[in-house]
């Protein structure tokens, strides 16, 4: 499957949030998000567009991997989830002995709404993102055959809720942006 999403910064998530009730999304969901990321020592994931996450929300850990973008105004890459029936520190520590290493955790407190267009389910997350500010990610979990179908959903979407800051960078690129050392990492909100 692809996840096919578009981000946008948002000034003001409030009117936003107001514009998506009024379009009929129902909201679906808030949860907190902690992201951490890890690079293999084989490769290099910047350089290959690549990413591997442990997603913590609750006491249910997933683990992502993300292929490289394709091109468009969308992102789209492959996406493959699988839960993990352990602890964060247990995966962690199973990571690190095959030497990945952390490198950065993500937190987010995160809004989820649905919405169906043409078919298809149309998840816009209002993220507000610690030491980021706030987004909005409309996504669609698709085939590739489909790929063409959405982003054009995804264009109207955006028009019809006024968003005008897209933002192609991911939450990490932005992160390690302002830690050009790119070696942050971000536990429990404070540096270690």
């Amino acid at each position: 499957m692809l996840e096919i999403e578009i981000k946008y910064a948002l000034p003001h998530l409030e009117s936003v949030r107001e514009l998506l009730i009024q379009l009929g999304a129902e909201c679906v969901g808030t949860q907190l998000e902690d992201d951490t990321y890890l690079k293999p020592p084989d490769r290099d994931f910047a350089q290959t567009d690549e990413a591997l996450r442990l997603r913590l929300i609750g006491d249910q850990l997933m683990v992502t991997y993300k292929g490289p973008r394709r091109s468009g105004i969308t992102k789209s890459r492959q996406e493959i989830e699988l839960p993990l029936l352990t602890t964060l520190s247990e995966a962690l520590e199973f990571f690190q002995a095959l030497r990945y290493q952390v490198v950065a955790t993500i937190h987010k407190e995160r809004e989820i709404f649905q919405l169906n267009r043409d078919g298809f389910t149309i998840h816009a997350c209002l993220d507000c993102v610690r030491g980021l500010g706030d987004f909005i990610e409309l996504e669609v979990l698709a085939s590739e055959e489909q790929e063409t179908r959405i982003q054009p959903l995804l264009n109207q979407l955006s028009q019809q809720l006024h968003l005008s800051r897209m933002e192609p960078r991911s939450y990490l690129e932005m992160l390690l942006l302002l830690n050009p050392a790119g070696e942050s990492r971000f536990v429990n909100g404070s540096a270690a």
